[in-house]
Order: C-alpha cells, then structure tokens, then sequence
C-alpha cells in the first residue's frame, strides 16, 4: 500500500513537471529573443495603419528621414534608461535591499538617483503614456473593425472590445505572454507586407494621383510628432528588462527590434503614400483606401489581434503601478489583484469612448508625454547624475567604444533633449493640440462615428 501511494506520488510530480514544462515554453520567457519579441511588438502595431497619412502630412523625404531619426534617438535615450538602472539595482544589491517578486519601474529609478520630485515626473509621464498607448490601441480596435464589418457604429465596436479588455486583469506579469508576443510580430509583418504589396502590384492606379506634401507647417509638425510617438513607446523598457534573466542585454536587443521594425514600417508606409499620395491625408487608417479582399480581412483579424495584445503590454505595468500604490504588488492574493485591476481598465475604456480620434491621438501623446517622458526626461536625469566624478568612475556602464568621452556623451544627450524639446514639444505640440481641437469642434466628444 505505501509503494502504491509513493508511485502514485511520483506520477503525480512527474505530470506537474511536465505541465510546468509546457506553459514555461509557450508563455513564461525571459531570454533576449523573448525581450525582442515584446520591444517589436510594444514599438509596432496601430502606427503602421499611420504612417501612411504621416508621409502625406510631411512628404516622403521629411517622413523617411524623421522616422530613421527618431528611431536612433529612441535606441539612444533606451540605453541611457538601461545604464540608470543598472546602477540602481547595484546599489540595492549592495544594500542587500533587492525584493522579490518587486518590479523595478522607471520612477523608482529616478527616486533611487535623484529623490522624490524626479520620481513625480518619471512616475507621472511613464503611467499617463502607457494608460494613452493602452487606450489608443483600444480606439484603434473599434476603427479598424469598422472598415470589415460597419453595421455598428465605431463606439459600440469600443464597447464590445472594451469588455474584452477586462481579460488583461488576468495577466499575472511582463513574463506570461511569450506565446502572444510572438504571434503579434507575425501579425504585424503580415500587416506591413500586405499593404506593400497591395498597394505595388494590386491596386488601382491613377495616373494624376499626386504628392504634394507638406502643404502646412500645422500637418508638418502632426506628422513629425507621430514619429515620435511611432519609436517613443519605450516606456515598457524597465518592465521588459525586469523579465530577462541577462538584463545587460537588453541594449542591443533593443537595436536589433528597432532595425526589424524599419523593414516594416518604411515599405509599408511609402509604397500605400506613393500609391494614394495626397488622398492618405484624409484617411489616418490606410485600411480606407485599399480595397475589399480577403488579405484586407486577414490584415484587419491580425491588427486587431495584435492590438489586443499591445493594449496587454501596456496596461500589465500600469497594474503594477497601481498594485504598489494600493500596497498589494507582493501579495500572493491573485484574485485580490485581479478585482484591484478593473478600476483601470474602466478608466481606459472611458478616455477611449470619450476622444475616439484614430491618428490625431497619436500625435498628441508624442508631443507632450513621448517627447518629455521618453526621450528628454531619461538624457536629463543622466546628466545631472553623472555630473559628479564619483558617479562616472562607479558607472556599470561606461561610454560606448565608438564615443570614448564623458563628453561626447553629454553632447549627444544635450543635442536630443534641444531638438525633441524644440521640434517634438513644442512644435509639435502646437501642431497636434490645434488638429485634434479641430477635430472636437467638427465631431464633438464621445463621437458615436469618428469618420465614418
């Protein structure tokens, strides 16, 4: 009888093993290819259906380029977030004051460096991006059905998938969506080729189509702001390199997913601008013009899909935010967890309902909270922290090969924060504050059809 009990006991262990085995493989990862697939997914999914009208808001060359730019100084301003929290978790680790199960978030890096009031800022302008990128995702949801089946308003299409979102609560950490992440970068890829295909060797052509881009500084600037917003959503750095088990890599992971998102996003956005030119500058989802197929509907099942799962990616750390506030981000209460998470995901579908503006939204987040909290808020911290000569000797990180210098570090620091702060915050902001307040006058708030 006990050799019966023993067996049954080893059976038992053996079949937990194998399940913890299976769900390990396709959900929990935290090698560099996992960080990979959640930086490409996070960076693309609505903003290729953008970048289109981008191009006809600022023409194709200024489009091109800002995209390339943005992108490097989106690596830039990632990898000096990297370095700041390298040498926050040294200095836990030395203090023996390292929690487990405690993700490390932006602001708390901030606060460890430079005190409270950095921690405000960093705290402020990381969760009002990650809630705006949430709930464009979610905007971006009800537009894009739309243009498969519109026998519903775009405002009940936000309702259905806004109770759909309510599953994210579920969704224990950054760790437990490999499978999903890696699903998103097929749909994306689809997505990107579909429309570069389809607008080179399948769509209509007309010959007196043209491109005559930029026709105002007002779009001009629109446009560039969403560019930002395009390689800005690097807000998910710290939650990411939190899941890897060698976080040291995560600065050329992050290189090697903005280079894979170029080969989606300059293609697919030229060649639909170069197909429809100066019509993409009335339609802010390339869906509009291209037309009914199967690979349209393909396209439309994958996108919002993906949307689905970045809406995910962002909103998880925004949890954990509101875990730490609440005072249960450690607790083994799961349930608690998930009931405590429903405020936020109300909160989202509410902002979504209320400013349904597919595209101009975009704009919007990356002037005022992309430009100040991703790309200057990081290179200004670094600057006021390694000013002491203490800091620099001590850094994990010292300055890359091909720059040498403390100096031409800060040069290139200096150099970003003046031109996102000029062109992307100011500017821009200008730009996109005067488009949407356009686009609330024509429409109204809580529009039942944004453009239908």
């Amino acid at each position: 009888m006990q050799i019966t009990n023993v067996e049954e006991s080893n059976n038992f262990t053996a079949g937990r093993s194998i399940q913890e085995k299976i769900t390990g493989a396709f959900l929990v990862g935290g090698s560099s290819f996992d960080a990979w697939l959640t930086t490409t997914t996070a960076q693309v999914a609505q903003v290729l259906l953008t970048l289109p009208h981008t191009l006809a808001q600022m023409g194709i060359t200024s489009g091109i380029v800002f995209q390339l730019l943005y992108g490097a100084l989106g690596c830039w301003s990632c990898y000096i977030t990297m370095c700041l929290y390298m040498d926050y978790v040294a200095i836990l680790e030395r203090h023996n004051a390292r929690r487990k199960n405690h993700i490390i978030q932006w602001y708390e890096v901030l606060d460890g460096h430079l005190g409270r009031w950095w921690r405000a800022s960093g705290l402020l302008f990381n969760c009002a991006l990650m809630v705006s990128s949430a709930t464009i995702q979610l905007i971006a949801c009800a537009n894009t059905i739309w243009y498969m089946n519109n026998s519903l308003d775009k405002r009940t299409w936000t309702f259905i998938f806004g109770a759909l979102c309510f599953l994210t609560v579920l969704i224990p950490t950054a760790r437990n969506y490999r499978l999903w992440v890696f699903i998103g970068i097929f749909m994306t890829t689809y997505t990107a080729w579909y429309f570069t295909i389809a607008s080179i060797f399948f769509e209509k052509h007309d010959k007196h189509v043209q491109h005559s881009a930029p026709v105002s500084k007002i779009q001009y600037f629109t446009g560039a702001t969403n560019n930002i917003y395009t390689f800005g959503n690097h807000a998910l750095t710290l939650e990411i390199v939190e899941a890897m088990d060698k976080p040291r890599k995560y600065k050329i992971t992050n290189v090697y997913a903005i280079l894979y998102i170029f080969t989606l996003t300059l293609p697919s956005a030229v060649s639909v601008y170069w197909r429809f030119g100066d019509q993409m500058l009335n339609y802010p989802n390339a869906l509009a013009v291209l037309s009914p197929s199967k690979f349209r509907n393909v396209a439309i099942i994958l996108m919002l899909t993906h949307q689905f799962i970045e809406f995910s990616a962002f909103v998880v750390p925004v949890f954990a935010m509101w875990e730490k506030l609440l005072g249960i981000h450690c607790s083994q209460n799961y349930t608690l967890k998930c009931i405590a998470r429903m405020p936020i995901v109300l909160g989202i579908c509410f902002l979504a309902i209320m400013l349904p503006f597919f595209g101009s939204i975009n704009s919007v987040v990356g002037a005022i909270i992309s430009s100040i909290g991703v790309y200057i808020l990081p290179c200004l911290a670094f600057m006021v922290i390694r000013r002491h000569k203490e800091s620099r000797e001590n850094a994990i990180e010292q300055p890359p090969f091909w720059i040498k210098s403390w100096v031409g570090v800060y040069c290139i620091n200096l150099g970003l924060v003046l031109w996102v702060g000029i062109i992307g915050a100011g500017f821009g902001s200008w730009a996109s504050m005067h488009n949407i307040m356009h686009k609330v006058e024509k429409f109204g708030l809580f529009a039942k059809c944004f453009q239908c």
